[in-house]
């Protein structure tokens, strides 16, 4: 990362007009995780390019990171008025909610973005961004005490790629745990030990 930022730096130098070079600095800071220095320079290529995507997305990522979710709430929100089917601002927006609380709007977004999904793609990658995003919307819908709808975001997330990761058995757990169902609870708890036998969180959650 080092040699890519020097590299970078001398390329700015030589242009400094140039969106695409202050875009990829940005990148490479925020690899390096220098995110001062990884905003400034996504703040930079925005200046010279306001409706260059990939800044906003870099900007949005660093301002969540750094805490400042509202100003990323604010940069993705005028971003998405004006590109409306970028799915990728759509889940940083969701981030954005997520860091100042609403969880319920979260999970809103997402909703749209796992809407935006292709019809009928059923192959392993189109299962894992299903799996994915119906992961995250039941986790937001988990934080927001909406536990009907938490529970069948995550049971549909155990649907379309159950070897893919712990998570929405562990979260699934949780919330079955907090609503006093043990038995439900102790049941997917252990299929979640049978699957991924080396996650320990699982053994912390079954000994409850």
């Amino acid at each position: 990362n080092r040699e890519a930022i020097s590299l970078l730096k001398a390329s700015v130098r030589s242009d400094v007009r140039s969106p695409a070079l202050y875009q990829a600095l940005g990148v490479a800071y925020f690899m390096a995780e220098d995110q001062a220095r990884a905003e400034l320079n996504f703040r930079t290529a925005l200046t010279l390019a306001p409706t260059m995507d990939e800044a906003v997305h870099g900007l949005a990522r660093v301002l969540i990171e750094r805490g400042k979710a509202s100003g990323a709430l604010a940069l993705l929100v005028e971003h998405l008025e004006r590109t409306p089917d970028d799915d990728q601002a759509r889940e940083l927006l969701a981030g954005a909610y997520h860091g100042i609380g609403q969880h319920r709007s979260a999970a809103q977004q997402v909703v749209q973005v796992f809407n935006h999904l292709p019809e009928g793609a059923e192959d392993g990658p189109a299962l894992e961004r299903k799996a994915h995003l119906a992961t995250d919307i039941g986790n937001y819908f988990g934080l927001d005490r909406k536990d009907k709808e938490a529970e069948t975001w995550l049971l549909r997330a155990i649907g379309f790629a159950p070897k893919r990761d712990a998570v929405p058995y562990q979260n699934l757990g949780r919330l079955y745990l907090r609503a006093d169902r043990n038995v439900d609870a102790f049941r997917v708890l252990s299929e979640c030990k049978a699957l991924f036998p080396e996650d320990q969180v699982t053994y912390v959650l079954l000994a409850w």
